[in-house]
C-alpha cells in the first residue's frame, strides 16, 4: 500500500515540476520600484546647473499644472542618491550636483538627465528639468501567446495525463499480481497437503 502511495506522490511531483518552469518564467518581474524608462522617455535631457551649482526641476501634470508635494528621487547608476519633494509651484532644487548622468523619478514619470556645469553647458541645455506626469490608463489584453511556453505547457499537461493513466494501469497490474499470487499460494498449499 505504501509503495503505491509513494509512486503516486513521486509521479505527481515530477509531473508538476514539468509545468513549473513555464509558469515561473511568466512570474519573473523586476523588483525595482521606479518605472522603467520607455523608448519615448529614453531621450536624454541636457540640464545646466545654476551658477550656485543647483539643479532645478519642475513636476507638472498632463494639463500643465504644477504638482505640489510630488516625491522626486534622484538616482545615478541605479543607486538612489536623494529624495525631495516639490513646492506649491511644482519646483524642486538639488544642491551639490556634479556633471554626469542622473535619473529623475517622480510618480508617473522617469527621465534621464545629463547635468552640466553652467560654464560648459551646451546651448540647447535646459535651465529647468521639467517632468510631465503621465497618468495614462493601460488596459491589459490577452495578447500574444508564446509558442515555446504554449508547447511546454501542452507537453506538461500531456505528461500529467499519461502519468495518471500509467499509474492506474500499474496499480491494476499489482492488484492482479497480488490476487494471482494469493491463488497460486492456495493452490500450492492444497497440493502440498496430504
Amino acid at each position: 500500500m505504501f509503495g503505491k502511495f509513494a509512486r503516486t506522490a513521486i509521479s505527481a511531483v515530477c509531473c508538476l515540476s514539468l509545468l513549473c518552469p513555464a509558469f515561473a518564467q511568466d512570474q519573473i518581474t523586476s523588483v525595482s520600484t521606479t518605472p522603467p524608462v520607455t523608448s519615448a522617455e529614453s531621450k536624454i535631457l541636457d540640464v545646466a546647473l545654476t551658477t550656485d551649482g543647483v539643479m532645478q526641476g519642475q513636476v507638472l501634470s498632463e494639463q500643465g499644472q504644477a504638482i505640489d508635494g510630488a516625491k522626486v528621487v534622484i538616482s545615478q547608476k541605479q543607486v538612489k542618491l536623494l529624495e525631495t519633494t516639490t513646492n506649491a509651484a511644482g519646483l524642486f532644487g538639488v544642491v551639490g550636483m556634479k556633471s554626469g548622468l542622473y535619473q529623475i523619478d517622480s510618480p508617473g514619470k522617469s527621465q534621464i538627465v545629463r547635468v552640466w556645469s553652467h560654464q560648459i553647458a551646451p546651448e540647447n541645455s535646459k535651465q529647468v528639468a521639467t517632468l510631465v506626469q503621465n497618468n495614462a490608463t493601460v488596459r491589459g489584453q490577452f495578447g500574444y501567446i508564446d509558442p515555446i511556453n504554449a508547447t511546454a505547457l501542452a507537453l506538461g499537461i500531456a505528461g500529467v495525463a499519461l502519468s495518471a493513466v500509467t499509474l492506474d494501469k500499474i496499480n491494476n497490474l499489482e492488484d492482479q499480481t497480488a490476487a494471482n499470487q494469493a491463488s497460486l499460494n492456495k493452490l500450492v498449499n492444497k497440493l502440498a497437503s496430504p
